[in-house]
Parts: C-alpha cells; structure tokens; sequence
C-alpha cells in the first residue's frame, strides 16, 4: 500500500484513507462542540432513566466487539471491581488508564530500551515529559500539606490528649483485604513475567506492575495504622 504507483502500489489510496479519518475526526469535533449545551442536558435526567440505557448499550458494545459471551462475563467483573474501588476510595482513572494504555506504553518502553539502551532518557523531549510527570505528582502532596499548615496556623491551640487515651495499634478493614489482595496478585504477576533487568526480555510489564504492588503496599499500611481520608 505504500508502494509508489510507478512500482505497482497504491500510495494515492493509502493517503485517502489518512485524510478520511483526520477529516472525519475534525467534523465530529465540529458537531459535538456545535450540540455541545444540548448534550450537557443528558447528566440532568435521572439515574434510573439513564443507566438502563448505558447498561444496554455497554452490553451490546461488550457482545459485538469478538461475539463472545465471556466477554460478558469479564465486563461484569470489571464492573464489580469498578465498584468496590469506589467504596474504599481508591483511584478508578488510572487504572483505566492503564487498562488502555498499558499495552501501547509497555511495547515503546521495550522498544527504546531495546534500541537506544537508557540513552534515550537525556532526550530533551524525555527531560520535559518526565519533569511534568514529577510536577503533576508533588503538586497535589505540596498543595495538600501547605493548606493543612495554614489550617493548623489558623486552628486554636488545644490541650493535648493523654497518651492513655489516644488509640494505637493496628486496624484491619476492607479496605485493607482489598490493598493486600492487590499487592499479593500483581506481585504474583511480576513473579510470573519473570523480572530482568537487561533490555530484552520481559522488561517493561514487570516494572508497572511493581507500582500497583508499591500502591496496594502503602494503602494496606495506611489503613492498618488508622489512615483517615
């Protein structure tokens, strides 16, 4: 397809196709911006009138992609897990991200690590994301601990508690079954990826598995010492 035509090819064809999708792509951004206040309107009907329809439309969207009843099944168990991290309060969107985007970010880590060794991370463009990437994460801890002094500058002083009467030892929750449940089943991924730490191989997987394993760690330790959201 992306043979020139004087060699038999067809290059003209293959470009038509990239110009319908960025085309279509650019209209559809149009339409929505254009139906934008109407489309706002959807989050005001009612939860039992909207989340039949989604339901539908998840299942049939579940069904039709491989037409495959365990799909179905794996849906549903996403589903409930979806829930439960709602309830104990852990963050749903990057494991969505990772979901998504795990894959694709774990094949280019392989790729430049394979290529290029670990060169490629004094490449400007690789200072700047990853100078971004510190910055989004210490700007939330900084935030929350600068406007936690400023409401203990503001706070009254109080007479301080007896040691007999604050409570300490361990505290065991859901919350905590469901931090060490993660960080038991990723660390049984890493184990079973089989970490290495030369390029080839099974380098990236491993390594973002670790941090769910790192995350479940400090949320089940969190918990058992009483962490307060």
């Amino acid at each position: 397809m992306l043979v020139p035509e004087a060699k038999g090819g067809h290059l003209a064809l293959t470009f038509s196709f990239v110009w319908i999708v960025a085309v279509a792509n650019i209209i559809t951004v149009a339409v929505c911006l254009l139906f934008l206040n109407q489309l706002v309107k959807i989050t005001y009907i009612r939860g039992s009138v909207i989340i039949p329809v989604i339901l539908l439309l998840v299942y049939l969207g579940t069904f039709a992609e491989k037409n495959a009843f365990p799909d179905m099944i794996l849906m549903l168990f996403f589903g409930v897990l979806g829930w439960i991290m709602q309830q104990l309060a852990w963050p749903r969107p990057p494991f969505i991200l990772g979901l998504v985007l795990g894959g694709l970010a774990e094949t280019r880590l392989f790729l430049s690590v394979n290529n290029y060794r670990f060169a490629w991370l004094l490449r400007p463009a690789v200072l700047v994301i990853m100078a971004l990437a510190v910055a989004a994460i210490l700007y939330p801890l900084l935030r929350t601990a600068w406007q936690k002094k400023k409401k203990e500058e503001g706070r009254p002083s109080l007479p301080s508690a007896s040691p007999s009467s604050v409570k300490t030892g361990l505290r065991f929750s859901w919350a905590s079954l469901f931090s060490l449940a993660v960080a038991v089943i990723f660390a049984w991924a890493c184990g079973r990826a089989g970490i290495s730490l030369s390029p080839p191989g099974t380098f990236p997987g491993p390594r973002l598995s670790c941090i769910c394993v790192r995350r479940g760690s400090i949320y089940l330790g969190s918990d058992r010492t009483g962490r307060q959201n």
